[in-house]
């Protein structure tokens, strides 16, 4: 082979290769829309309140730092105030949801919403040496419904005469930790999966 060929053919190669990495490499365009949603039907039903695409001249400001009943939206330039308790959840730019409940310092991270309503919240812990950030699991029965943390123990309170589901959680789970392991075959936390044939779908 001579060197001519040679060059032409690491040429298109490169060509190639630079190709793919640029196709693969290309920043995701979709927009997700930050806002309020006033209610949990305004949630199902993907009701933004004040929606903006990141870009515009739009911000929440939660004010979680004093513990503020309040919160504050910029939006195209006018101010607007409300209460958190008249705010069921608020989105972000990235369409996490984030749900309000009793807490004014507190969001919870909503991840799921099928037999139970599973959700996250990341806390700092300075037990032992030095400080972490850990994360913390909760759950409501649907959406409207009061959070608590998701422990076995309080999933079956949350259903005390529903027996068939007493005895999915003693079948599967030995350990609170074991609630939050996610089935990606099933494309679902485990207890959502295992509660399916239990629990009603929302």
């Amino acid at each position: 082979m001579n060197n001519r060929l040679f060059f032409c053919i690491l040429l298109v190669w490169t060509s190639i290769s630079l190709t793919a990495f640029s196709l693969h490499a290309q920043p995701n365009t979709s927009k997700a829309q930050s806002g309020l949603y006033l209610t949990a039907e305004d949630y199902q039903n993907g009701k933004l309140t004040l929606p903006a695409t990141r870009g515009e001249s739009h911000k929440i400001r939660l004010k979680d730092f004093w513990g503020s009943r309040y919160l504050e939206v910029v939006h195209e330039g006018q101010k607007y105030r409300f209460h958190k308790d008249s705010i069921y959840a608020y989105q972000d730019y990235k369409g996490k949801v984030f749900r309000f409940f009793r807490n004014y310092s507190n969001e919870f991270l909503l991840l799921e919403s099928k037999s139970l309503v599973i959700y996250s919240m990341d806390e700092t812990d300075t037990k032992g040496k030095g400080v972490r950030r850990v994360t913390l699991y909760f759950f409501s029965t649907d959406l409207k419904q009061p959070v608590q943390p998701l422990t076995i123990e309080n999933v079956k309170n949350a259903f005390p005469q529903n027996h068939k589901l007493h005895n999915e959680l003693d079948k599967y789970f030995k350990k609170d930790q074991e609630l939050v392991v996610y089935d990606d075959r099933h494309k679902a936390f485990r207890i959502n999966h295992v509660l399916e044939s239990v629990l009603p779908q929302h």
